[in-house]
Order: structure tokens, then C-alpha cells, then sequence
């Protein structure tokens, strides 16, 4: 029923998150080589330092999941993340970073000029990609021993490794302040929240969104009007606008949700996704044309195959599937 698939879908955010991080680490690096395959096993001792170097001349928002502290709340204790901002344009690296001890890691969009200044300052850290929506920032680079966000398996034998985005800086601290020390069975039980579904978002990155745009302004939809929260933005910005909502206000409505529609939009994989986990609302994804022909191939397939029956995530074809799917769920 959807009680059992709420509790269960809430621990799919931890465990993808702790299974990108605690991968990445051990694929790129030495980090626990002494245990062998026990490497992710339950860890007792003092954690290691390990430093997160931030690409200045990048966005903000690429930087969540290390800025929310996720690596740390859900992985394995063996690590003591803290973070330390660099500019990778031309110049002097001050002599501390430069000295920066591995394990250690390099945030940055622009991986071209991130990966010039790594191997010239600091060739112990390893690079991780941000922001790489099309996934078509590093063709022509050797990606084998680099981390990124995005999921893409178009690149044949080896690949970059994948790390979930997690939620949204922002969004984060919003949910925060609403969960503070809430546990899992402390969420609301779908049958006593507000909205059946939200469905926030804006209309202009993807034919995927304004798809379901016409699929939830249908007469097949009417019926769920006055149950479900709407807020649909004309176009995509960092910046609140008329059409958006604030972080604290969308972080309400989702926890009110028992679903939280989420369409491709310059990516498959959204901070939404995980939003709507940490709050108990089930996310609905078309995996429909935009989806299967988007450049990063196979995109979420990892998340798929944590849950291949379709038992955490629901998973339709189109949106037209919507109100039937919505039908037999409530």
C-alpha cells in the first residue's frame, strides 16, 4: 500500500546517496584500501580528514551536496569532509592549497580549465564534474578517475563515477528547519496530507513539462483540481520570481504531498528528486521521449536498479499514463 511504499521510499535517499559517495570514494582513490571488500562496513574508529576544493568560478547550487552535509550524515564515518573555495583561472595557488592532503576532491563546471589547474596545482585530488546537464562537457577527456554529477552511460568500458545530486542548497536548509530531528515514522501519513500531488516546476526546459502542462489542464485530470498544488513557472531562473515559489513555501507543500510530479527537465535527475524522498512524497517521472533520448544515456538508471520493481519511484511511459497511475494508487 502507499504507507509501506512511503517508509521505504524515504530510505532510498540515504542509501543512493551513501552508495554514490562510498563508491566514488573507494573507485578513485586509496581511501580504505586496507579492507578490502569490507570497505563499506560499519566504521568505529577517528574519521579521516578529507578536503572538497570549490570551483569559485562555478554555480552555487553544484556545491549542495557537500555544503548540506549529506556525505557525512549518510556515509560510512570514515571521513571528515570539510570544504576550502579556489579559483581555477590562471594565476597563483596559495602555498595551503597546494599542500591540501588526499583524499581530496575538485568541484568545478568547467572541466577543461579545472582540469588543467588540478594537474598543475594539485595532481593528488581527484576531479568531480558539476553541473553537466547534456552530459557533453568532457568529450575528448579521459574521465576514468573522475566523479560526477549526472548519470551518463554513453561512453563504452570505463566511465566517470557517478554521485547523486542530492537535494538543492536552498531547499535543504528550508527542509531542515521544518524536519529538525523528525524520524521517518514522524512524517505524515499519506491518507492525512493535503495535496494527492504537486506539481511545481517551470515550463520551459524540456517538451516533457509542457506535455504534462496539457495533460494536468485535461478534463481527465479535473477531478484532482481542488486536491493537488499547481504552481507552474513560464521559465527557468536561479532568482525567485512571480511564478516561483520560496524555498520554505515548496518545501511545505511538498511534505502536504503523497506525490510530487517530477518532469525532465534540462536533465532527468532533479534536486526534486531527492527533495520529495527526504519528505516522504512519492516521485511520479515519465520516462518518455525526452527522457530516453536526452545525451546522458541511461540517465537514473542506478536508482532503477536499487528498485527494478518500480516499488520507491513510479515510473510511466507519458504523462497520459498520469491519471490513470493516479487513479490506481488513491
Amino acid at each position: 500500500g502507499t504507507s509501506v511504499r512511503l517508509k521505504w521510499l524515504v530510505a532510498v535517499v540515504a542509501v543512493a546517496l551513501a552508495v554514490g559517495v562510498v563508491w566514488a570514494a573507494k573507485r578513485v582513490s586509496n581511501w580504505g584500501k586496507e579492507d578490502g571488500d569490507n570497505w563499506a562496513a560499519e566504521f568505529t574508529g577517528e574519521p579521516q580528514p578529507a578536503t572538497v576544493l570549490l570551483d569559485v568560478e562555478s554555480n552555487l547550487f553544484g556545491f549542495s551536496l557537500f555544503l548540506n552535509g549529506i556525505p557525512g550524515r549518510v556515509g560510512t564515518g570514515r571521513l571528515r569532509y570539510q570544504t576550502k573555495t579556489v579559483s581555477t583561472r590562471p594565476g597563483e595557488c596559495p602555498p595551503e592549497i597546494k599542500s591540501t592532503q588526499p583524499p581530496c576532491v575538485l568541484l568545478s563546471k568547467w572541466p577543461w580549465q579545472a582540469e588543467t589547474w588540478r594537474k598543475t596545482n594539485v595532481p593528488q585530488c581527484k576531479y568531480f564534474l558539476i553541473k553537466d546537464e547534456f552530459c557533453n562537457a568532457t568529450k575528448g577527456m579521459d574521465v576514468r578517475e573522475t566523479l560526477r554529477q549526472y548519470e551518463d552511460r554513453s561512453q563504452e568500458g570505463a566511465r566517470p563515477v557517478y554521485v547523486p545530486l542530492g537535494p538543492r542548497l536552498d531547499a535543504y536548509k528550508a527542509l531542515a528547519s521544518h524536519m529538525q530531528e523528525m524520524r521517518i515514522d514522524q512524517l505524515p501519513n499519506p491518507s492525512s496530507r493535503e495535496h494527492v500531488y504537486n506539481a511545481i516546476y517551470s515550463e520551459d526546459t524540456s517538451s516533457s513539462r509542457k506535455t504534462l502542462s496539457s495533460v494536468l489542464d485535461s478534463e481527465s485530470m479535473s477531478k484532482y483540481r481542488n486536491t493537488s498544488f499547481v504552481q507552474i513557472a513560464g521559465k527557468w531562473s536561479n532568482n525567485l520570481t512571480a511564478g516561483q515559489l520560496s524555498p520554505s513555501r515548496y518545501i511545505q507543500v511538498v511534505l502536504n504531498s503523497i506525490f510530487t510530479l517530477a518532469p525532465v527537465g534540462h536533465n532527468p535527475e532533479s534536486y526534486r528528486l531527492y527533495e520529495a524522498l527526504e519528505l516522504g512524497s512519492i516521485p511520479i517521472i515519465a520516462l518518455d521521449h525526452t527522457y530516453t533520448n536526452h545525451p546522458c544515456r541511461d540517465a537514473l538508471q542506478s536508482l532503477w536498479d536499487m528498485d527494478p520493481e518500480g516499488e520507491g519511484f513510479v515510473r510511466i511511459h507519458t504523462w497520459d499514463e498520469l491519471p490513470g497511475k493516479l487513479e490506481a494508487l488513491t
